[in-house]
């Protein structure tokens, strides 16, 4: 079995591949050698998966090792792996110094407070890393900790993916660290102090955040960096999503928020009618997904109220909330008529239900057709920038009448003055 792998990635050696899947494969330290450095010398090879592979410290050491030496691998991929502290620090050192991976995927890891210092400081310091996803890592509070001290001086780091990693509320506030950093920062690859860009994408889906909002909504108000913020299956309820929405009230810069898969309507309605007040103040956030959020007819009502105010979401996803009767498809199917730029809002039609099936229609008839007038507005906005640009290329190579004359006379003295003899 080991032969025909090792003849498998032999032929990757010499192929155009820039994707190599060998996860599933045992692959122990002696076998690793090598497979590294046939993997390692092929400059078309950007993306490797290993997940599963029963790596221990040294065969992480090995591949690293060869990985780096040739340093043109973007995305690698290490999820479900026995590694211990040591590994962890071979996967720091190896991101600390590659200036070609982007993306590092080491879900289902567990790791020590040690071994987490080690990618905390990598993580920092990384030239390149833009993606991390530790999903499933069983991430205590400590360990979050230590985590948001790298991820929120990061250089380089946008899109951080902690799902599934049973944080609870005593890691919440660590969760929020990562999103305050507006001071400069020193890396050791720059000449002088470095603003750093900011986590962009932030993934907590699966976590029990329950009760524990508050400093994560605090953060995020004054955040200029996250755009796109998940909180799926997060045990958020009414209180919870009212916070997040006096969030939105004052932040200028998220444009996607999915809290799918939450009971924001338990106990009270003042979550959606929060969102309802974010909604119809808030000129940045894009896309809303509310799906599977226990919404009925009222909630969908409140949101219709809404849609006529707001000038920029695109995407609203109110689908498996099964409680929406006729009442709130209708209430959706007007206001979205006076509504210039949802282009998406997905809702479940029950079966043989013609009249919602009908109002359903109504909604993406109009969707389409601010689409339409959206891809129009951009061609249109294109079309004048393309024209400017030519005009200002052509107004660059016109000489000015004056300028011009200066240019001949210039050439007439010139050329006068080279026939003219020197006086013996």
């Amino acid at each position: 079995m080991f032969h025909e792998l090792v003849t498998v990635v032999s032929m990757i050696s010499y192929s155009q591949l820039s994707v190599v899947d060998l996860s599933g494969h045992f692959i122990g330290a002696t076998q690793m050698e090598p497979i590294a450095s046939i993997l390692a010398v092929n400059p078309n090879l950007k993306h490797i998966k290993l997940a599963q592979c029963g790596l221990d410290d040294e065969s992480a050491r090995v591949l690293l090792h060869n990985l780096l030496l040739y340093d043109h691998v973007t995305e690698l991929d290490l999820q479900d792996n026995p590694f211990k502290t040591q590994g962890f620090k071979y996967i720091a050192i190896f991101i600390n110094h590659s200036h070609s991976i982007k993306k590092l995927d080491i879900s289902h890891c567990s790791m020590d407070k040690k071994g987490m210092h080690y990618l905390s400081h990598a993580i920092h310091t990384s030239p390149s890393l833009e993606r991390l996803h530790m999903d499933h890592c069983s991430l205590k509070p400590s360990l979050i900790e230590i985590l948001a001290g790298g991820a929120r001086q990061s250089a380089s780091l946008r899109h951080l993916s902690i799902r599934h990693n049973r944080i609870t509320p005593k890691g919440a506030p660590w969760l929020a660290a990562m999103l305050v950093s507006d001071e400069p920062i020193e890396v050791y690859w720059q000449s002088r102090a470095y603003v750093r860009r900011g986590i962009r994408i932030l993934d907590l889906t699966g976590n029990q955040l329950q009760g524990a909002i508050t400093s994560l909504a605090q953060a995020l108000a004054g955040n200029k960096t996250l755009t796109h913020l998940i909180l799926a299956q997060c045990q958020i309820h009414a209180e919870d999503c009212t916070t997040l929405a006096d969030a939105l009230l004052h932040n200028r810069h998220l444009q996607v928020l999915d809290i799918s898969g939450n009971h924001i309507l338990k106990d009270s309605d003042q979550g959606i009618q929060a969102i309802k007040c974010a909604l119809s103040r808030n000129h940045f956030l894009r896309e809303l997904n509310l799906s599977n959020t226990d919404l009925d007819s009222s909630a969908a009502i409140a949101l219709a109220e809404c849609l006529p105010e707001n000038s920029t979401l695109s995407r609203l996803d109110l689908s498996q909330n099964p409680r929406i009767t006729l009442a709130g498809v209708l209430a959706l199917s007007i206001s979205v008529k006076m509504n210039h730029t949802l282009t998406f809002l997905d809702i479940n039609i029950p079966p043989d239900d013609d009249e919602i099936a009908q109002l359903q229609n109504q909604i993406v008839a109009i969707c389409t057709r601010n689409m339409q007038q959206s891809y129009d507005v951009h061609s249109h906005d294109e079309e004048e920038n393309k024209d400017q640009k030519q005009e200002t290329s052509l107004s660059s190579c016109i000489i000015p009448a004056n300028n011009q004359q200066q240019r001949v006379d210039s050439y007439v003295v010139d050329h006068a003055s080279s026939c003219v003899l020197p006086v013996s």
